[in-house]
Order: structure tokens, then sequence, then C-alpha cells
């Protein structure tokens, strides 16, 4: 994985394409999310024959040494779903010297910028499921195949929200009226 200081100073090649977007996550808030979800997860499970349910579902600070891999493997998965999105072109993503998730994704000319906070909000979501997917492998089994779900999910519409393009596209149906009239 490259450093996004390495990223800033590749320059564009092809004129067919736009400024590269930076997409940025503190690592703190990502894994600040996944322990609210995973503690409020936890918390509604909890009953009188497991009232500690929230310990044990909690994926906090304790268990860094865990969710710093979960996070890196998260990070790879995500980059796989939008690597599809254009495979000419290699983007770079990783985990910044200031613990920043950073994915940096180059448009194509035709795409719709107003995407942007939608492929934003979908590429954060579909890093908080996949990470509470791999801690719900280990502690929780049944739940964890869901946020698997969830995580393909928001991966599958970051991926399409890169795909949108800026304009109408009008698709010509084929008809004997086309076909005679080349109209």
């Amino acid at each position: 994985m490259r450093q996004i200081d390495d990223v800033m100073r590749t320059p564009i090649d092809s004129l067919e394409q736009q400024e590269p977007i930076i997409f940025l996550y503190p690592k703190a808030d990502i894994m600040q999310a996944v322990e609210a979800k995973t503690s409020y997860t936890g918390k509604m499970r909890a009953d009188k024959e497991n009232p500690n349910h929230i310990d044990r579902m909690s994926l906090t600070e304790g268990e860094s040494f865990l969710s710093d891999d979960m996070l890196r493997d998260a990070i790879v998965h995500v980059h796989e779903w939008l690597q599809a999105f254009s495979r000419d072109i290699e983007h770079p993503y990783g985990l910044d010297k200031e613990d920043k998730v950073f994915f940096v994704l180059q448009p194509r000319s035709w795409w719709a910028r107003n995407e942007f906070s939608s492929v934003e909000m979908n590429i954060k979501n579909a890093l908080l499921e996949y990470i509470i997917y791999a801690w719900f492998e280990m502690v929780n089994p049944d739940e964890s195949l869901m946020h698997y779900a969830k995580y393909e999910e928001y991966a599958r519409r970051a991926q399409m929200g890169m795909n949108t393009s800026k304009g109408v596209l009008e698709r010509r149906h084929n008809t004997p009226f086309n076909t005679i009239y080349g109209n």
C-alpha cells in the first residue's frame, strides 16, 4: 500500500480523466463507530440468561491488536470492489502516517460528481460492516453473515456510484421502424 503523499505526486496521464478524488476516513472515527455499533448490538441481545452480552460482542480498544488487522483486511476488500469500476487504472489505497484510511479514485470525465457524498458514505459503511463481520465471525457467528451481506451491499453501491454518468443516456431501441428508416 502506498502513502498518500506519493499519490499526490503521481501525474494524470489521460486527458479524459478528471483530478483524482481522495476519500479520507480517520481510523479513530471508524473504530469508534464499530465500537458503538457492536456495543449497541450486544446491549440489544442481552437478556437475563446472558446479561454480559454487551461485553462479549463489543469490539473495543482493548482488542486493538485484532481490530487493526480487521481494518487492514477491510481496506483491501473495499479496494477490490472499487478497483472493479475501472480495471485499467490502479487506485492507491491504504492507511497513511496520520492513521487515516484513504482511497484515491480516478474518475472518468463522464462521472457525476454529485455522487461524491453517496460514494463516500457507502465506502465508510462498507469498511464498518466488514470489520463487524470479521469480529462477529469470532464472537457471534450466527450474525456474521448478515454483516457480510451488508458490507457487499455498501461496496456495490459505492461501485455503482463511481459508474454514474453526468448526463442522461439515450438508449436506442432496435425496432422494425428504425431498421427500415434508420431513425
